[in-house]
């Protein structure tokens, strides 16, 4: 992930990414790529939802 100033505000600019080891994107069930705003739903789930988690609310582990 990166921060992109002014791409995602409600989630600190972050662009998120999820990388299998090859180095490949990560898709999901229907084929997405997830990368971008991944997992932005109701209800929340996936890499925003676990990352609001982290300490500091910098969304960083």
């Amino acid at each position: 992930m990166y921060q992109r100033p002014g791409y995602d505000p409600d989630n600190n600019d972050w662009f998120w990414a999820r990388y299998l080891p090859d180095g490949s994107l990560d898709k999901n069930a229907e084929g997405i790529a997830l990368a971008g705003r991944v997992a932005k739903a109701d209800p929340p789930g996936g890499c925003i939802a676990c990352h609001t988690a982290a300490p500091g609310g910098d969304l960083v582990f």
